[in-house]
């Protein structure tokens, strides 16, 4: 389990807690070698984003590369 972190909020004059999200990331390119790069929940969501983002030439795309990242979402007060 991934542990959350706290800031200084000095607008809000409080500390605000921040945490961890996990990200996927797919970079495709497409047979007009265009390549496009799609950030996700989950690797579902970016290979239905590469599928709707194909222009009306390009008939099929190459998965180039795929990840996970960590990003930092912070909690509603």
């Amino acid at each position: 389990m991934k542990l959350g972190y706290k800031v200084w909020d000095s607008q809000a004059k409080s500390m605000s807690r921040y945490d961890p999200v996990t990200m996927y990331t797919v970079t495709v390119k497409y047979n007009t070698n265009r390549r496009q790069e799609f950030l996700g929940m989950d690797r579902g969501s970016c290979m239905l984003m590469a599928e709707v983002n194909k222009q009306e030439q390009e008939n099929t795309l190459e998965v180039i590369s795929e990840g996970a990242i960590t990003m930092y979402k912070k909690e509603k007060a």
